[in-house]
């Protein structure tokens, strides 16, 4: 089973945040009490984006939440694949079972791709690397779809 957590994107403080509590009140207010700076504080949902923790690690260790940017070398190319982590609500088997959350890596356009693509089971690739989030590196992106 997977260790369930949270960070945050603050948008009036344009960084992320550890997401120490979460008070599901009716009023879906976000109780932040493990910030780097020890802040805490409550605040209106449209303050935050909040992103759950996917349960996977990159080689570096480093946990992979929703909206990474993740780069991984495919053996196809000169260049290192760059995409983003997002989350997709579908069918475990092909043909009937329970909606569950998945995580896939959605590939900015290429020349054989030209609207994008996404990978599943992104995570079964070796060497995957977490290289930053679209909120504080959105530039890693840009750069990509050039």
């Amino acid at each position: 089973m997977r260790e369930i957590k949270f960070r945050a994107w603050d948008k009036d403080e344009k960084k992320i945040e550890r997401v120490g509590a979460i008070d599901w009140d009716g009023n879906f207010e976000i109780i932040t009490c493990n910030t780097e700076d020890n802040k805490h504080y409550m605040t209106e949902p449209d303050q935050f984006i909040l992103m759950q923790y996917t349960g996977l690690k990159d080689k570096n260790k480093v946990e992979i939440y929703p909206d990474d940017i993740i780069r991984w070398d495919s053996g196809f190319g000169d260049e290192p694949v760059v995409g983003k982590v997002i989350e997709e609500w579908g069918q475990v088997g092909p043909c009937c079972g329970p909606n569950v959350m998945n995580y896939i890596l959605w590939l900015p356009p290429d020349k054989y791709h030209p609207k994008g693509y996404t990978l599943h089971n992104f995570w079964e690739l070796k060497d995957i690397e977490v290289i930053g989030n679209i909120y504080e590196n959105p530039e890693i992106l840009k750069e990509v779809t050039k």
